[in-house]
């Protein structure tokens, strides 16, 4: 704010933000809890209205939630697979897009390949937790010395356009920006400026920064600052719109529609810290002194909170007037447990009091604040549990450290209810989608070079007869054709929430036999059914080789098995003999 022209910087700035970046920008902020910065202080001892203030206590509890579906949704051991193919051997399904075994084969081999090399896991939860602070994530995909490489693109500074086939188009990140620099002057001086990045079907450009108008009018002219040519032919990045209805190009946050209880749940948190701050101090009071004692020590006013290194210069100016209010600067009065306040009383009576709070004194502020954790952790699908120790469970509070792998399949399932529907959501509109941009930048460089990745030439082969050459005009002197991408079968296989305890497997077991013994069911079933256990991955050749016949015994050979053993030794006694 001391630089020259911050005034009309922030103005432009401001005015070349639409509504769309106010709300996701909001949104956003909610989760990264910086939602009340520029307020005054809870604890001011300022004239401002209490509601208007920043909370001094900001639970993150969005934050929270949307960890914890990440947890369970891609975390290390529940993170999905992508399978190809429909069956065994697609070729008799269709001879060109049909895959065989060998196809398959070379196919899986280049996602994992290409998943390391772009850090596939990494990525995929980025997306996923953008989507969910905002409603939609974009990941570009490009080569950068030799290997694929993944970004994120601020989905609020980020518009998609989209062909009548759901294609993208293109995609242009946009955003103004504070530019301070020194001037002529000697001064510091600071002006808006707009960054702006389009990436289509043949090119990812780069404009230089242009100064901003201070109404949101466009830029008289862009300047190319660099282009990058890669001449796919589509849009190497993926936009995933979460939970979307298909009316808008963005999707749905977590939290939408919770703003005002989050607020409500951070001032009920506040009031419960300023109340206990209040009076959660005993203080000892003594009525009958002297009437001209005086009634308490004098004390100090507190020090304005302190500064952190490399904190807001906003917020550093509003801990001045920190503090827990009902004082003024000049008649401060000094409380503490070791601070006795002294008061004469006209009748002439002495008491000795202590003030201390009542049991149940923030027991309504308490029950609202669980309220409200309730209300907003139902609302997205949250269940809280601690798995070190005890936590509250809809109000209740139990021990989850030992709990098996179906109770905890019990006790979470409300959020894993939810969580079945994001991996049909998160699966259909990002991994598979960005899988095939992931195939198909690859397949692209085989043959001019720059990616270096294992297998890359068999690879260009399978994917070749994917990509279809199309008679867009057929009216045309000359029939214009356009080469269209038909992808193979790819699908998702998602693992487990949670591995069953031994105890689980044991019991399953036993149910397994006691039903096989009562002829309830056969031994292929029971073995299908325990297969995993065992490490049997083909059942069917399991029971071929079970029950193919063993035929007659081998003869011993001589000098092998139990008959040569004894004569080996029947030959060392008769050595030994002789020795002696």
């Amino acid at each position: 704010m001391e630089a020259e022209g911050y005034k009309g910087a922030l103005k432009a700035v401001r005015a070349n933000q639409d509504h769309r970046y106010a709300v996701m920008d909001q949104y956003q902020r909610y989760v990264d809890g910086t939602q009340y910065r520029g307020r005054s202080h809870w604890l001011d001892v300022s004239d401002v209205p209490l509601l208007e203030r920043a909370p001094s206590v900001n639970d993150k509890i969005v934050k929270k939630a949307i960890t914890s579906h990440k947890a369970l949704l891609l975390g290390s051991r529940q993170f999905p697979s992508v399978v190809a193919g429909m069956g065994e051997d697609d070729q008799p399904f269709h001879p060109r897009f049909g895959l065989s075994d060998d196809d398959r084969t070379v196919l899986l081999r280049a996602i994992d390949r290409a998943s390391d090399q772009c850090k596939l896991r990494r990525q995929a939860r980025l997306a996923y937790v953008n989507a969910l602070k905002c409603g939609s994530a974009c990941t570009a995909l490009s080569v950068r010395r030799g290997k694929l490489h993944a970004e994120h693109l601020d989905a609020k500074n980020t518009r998609p356009e989209f062909d009548e086939e759901g294609e993208l188009v293109f995609i242009e990140s946009r955003y103004p920006f504070m530019e301070y620099f020194r001037g002529e002057d000697g001064k510091k001086h600071v002006r808006a400026m707009i960054y702006r990045r389009v990436i289509d079907r043949f090119t990812d450009t780069t404009f230089k920064p242009v100064p901003a108008d201070e109404n949101g009018g466009e830029p008289d002219i862009w300047v190319t600052d660099r282009v990058i040519r890669h001449d796919y032919g589509f849009v190497p990045a993926v936009w995933y719109a979460h939970d979307s209805d298909d009316d808008g190009i963005d999707g749905k946050p977590i939290h939408q529609n919770l703003l005002d209880e989050i607020d409500a749940y951070n001032r009920s948190l506040s009031q419960h810290d300023r109340a206990a701050l209040y009076a959660g101090d005993p203080q000892i009071v003594e009525i009958g002194v002297d009437a001209d004692h005086n009634p308490a020590p004098a004390g100090r006013r507190h020090e304005p909170m302190k500064s952190y290194p490399n904190e807001d210069p906003a917020a550093s100016r509003g801990h001045k007037n920190w503090g827990v209010g009902g004082v003024s600067i000049g008649n401060v009065r000094k409380k503490g447990p070791g601070t006795i306040w002294r008061y004469p009383a006209a009748d002439g009576r002495t008491e000795v009091k202590q003030l201390v709070l009542a049991g149940d004194a923030l027991e309504s502020i308490d029950s609202n604040r669980r309220t409200l954790q309730g209300i907003l952790a139902e609302s997205m699908h949250w269940v809280r549990v601690d798995q070190g120790g005890t936590s509250g469970v809809g109000g209740s509070r139990m021990n989850v450290s030992a709990l098996s792998g179906r109770a905890l399949m019990w006790l979470y399932r409300r959020q894993l209810a939810f969580l079945d529907d994001e991996r049909l959501d998160f699966g259909d509109g990002w991994l598979l989608p960005f899988v095939e941009v992931v195939l198909r930048v690859s397949a692209a460089h085989a043959a001019g070079g720059g990616l270096y990745l294992a297998g890359l030439p068999e690879l260009a082969l399978v994917l070749a007869r994917f990509s279809v050459e199309t008679v867009v005009d057929e009216a045309a002197q000359t029939p214009v054709t356009e080469v269209r991408w038909v992808s193979p079968h790819l699908r998702v296989e998602w693992g487990q929430y949670f591995e069953d305890s031994p105890d689980d497997q044991g019991k399953e077991g036993e149910q397994v036999r006691k039903d096989h013994e009562a002829g309830i069911i056969r031994r292929d079933t029971a073995l299908r059914k325990r297969s995993d256990y065992y490490g049997i991955d083909d059942v069917e050749a399991y029971l071929e080789a079970e029950n193919k016949p063993s035929g007659p015994r081998a003869p011993v050979q001589p000098g092998g098995g139990l008959e040569g053993a004894l004569s080996k030794l029947e030959e060392m006694e008769s050595v030994e003999a002789a020795a002696e």
